[in-house]
C-alpha cells in the first residue's frame, strides 16, 4: 500500500511538471504568433528615430538595421552627434568630443556592445531552445496593473532573466535582472509599452528602464520604418 502510494504521489508529481512545461510552451508559442515573430525574421531593414531620457538628459536617436547584422546609430545631444556603426565586419565611429572629428576604429568593447543591439526588439523566447535556454512558468504575477505569466529563463551561461507576458494581450510586459556586482544587489526592470503593428509586427513604441525601481530611462519611438531601401554606405567606414 505504502509503495503503490510512493507511486501515485510520484506520477502526479511528474504530471505537474509535465503539464507546466506544456504550459510554458502554449505560452511562449502563442507570444511568439501574436507579437509576429516570423515575419520580424523576414524584415530586411527596420528604421528607428525618437528620444532617449536619462536622468536630467535627453537625446534625440536614429537607429538603422539592416538585416542580417548591420547596423548604425546616431545620438545627438547638445548640438553634438555621436555616430556607432557596423557593416557585419568592421566597426567604426565618430565621437563628438573629438576635436577633429576623426572616424575611429572601434574598439572591442565598443563593438561588443553595438552588435548586442542587433537584436534590440528580437523576443528573448525567438529560437530559445537553439541559444540553449531553459524556460520555466512560474505563475501568474500582477505587474503593472496586468495580470501576467512570470517566466524565468537560465541563459546558456547560467545568468538568468525572469519574463512576464500579459496574460490576456500575449505581449512581453516586463523584464526583470537581479544583478549583483561589488558584493551589492541590485534589481534592473525593463517594461515595453504602447504596443503598436509595424508591417504586421507587434513593437514597442515606449521602452521604460528601472534600477531599484527608479527610473533610468525611457526610450521614445516617435517612428517606426520596416524594409525601407536602405544603401550599404551608410554602414561602411568613410575614408576620412
Amino acid at each position: 500500500m505504502k509503495q503503490r502510494l510512493i507511486l501515485i504521489i510520484t506520477l502526479l508529481i511528474c504530471s505537474i511538471q509535465i503539464t507546466f512545461a506544456q504550459t510554458a510552451d502554449e505560452i511562449i508559442k502563442k507570444t511568439l504568433e501574436v507579437q509576429g515573430n516570423d515575419k520580424l525574421k523576414q524584415f530586411k531593414s527596420l528604421k528607428l528615430s525618437g528620444r532617449l531620457t536619462s536622468m536630467e538628459n535627453s537625446a534625440q536617436f536614429k537607429i538603422i538595421f539592416k538585416y542580417p547584422n548591420s547596423i548604425r546609430s546616431e545620438m545627438s545631444y547638445n548640438n553634438m552627434t555621436l555616430i556607432q556603426a557596423f557593416d557585419g565586419t568592421n566597426g567604426w565611429y565618430i565621437d563628438p568630443n573629438d576635436k577633429d572629428k576623426k572616424v575611429q576604429k572601434m574598439p572591442d568593447n565598443m563593438l561588443g556592445d553595438l552588435r548586442n543591439q542587433t537584436n534590440l526588439l528580437e523576443s528573448p523566447f525567438s529560437d530559445y531552445e537553439k541559444k540553449g535556454i531553459k524556460i520555466k512558468l512560474m505563475g501568474k504575477k500582477k505587474t503593472d496593473g496586468k495580470d501576467c505569466f512570470k517566466l524565468k529563463l537560465t541563459l546558456k551561461d547560467k545568468s538568468e532573466l525572469y519574463a512576464f507576458i500579459d496574460a490576456n494581450k500575449y505581449i512581453l510586459n516586463k523584464t526583470l535582472v537581479d544583478l549583483k556586482k561589488d558584493g551589492k544587489k541590485a534589481k534592473v526592470e525593463t517594461y515595453m509599452k504602447n504596443y503598436k503593428s509595424v508591417g504586421g509586427v507587434m513593437l514597442p513604441h515606449l521602452i521604460e528602464t528601472f534600477l531599484d525601481s527608479k527610473k533610468l530611462s525611457s526610450m521614445i519611438m516617435d517612428k517606426v520604418e520596416a524594409n525601407s531601401n536602405i544603401d550599404e554606405s551608410v554602414f561602411k567606414m568613410p575614408s576620412k
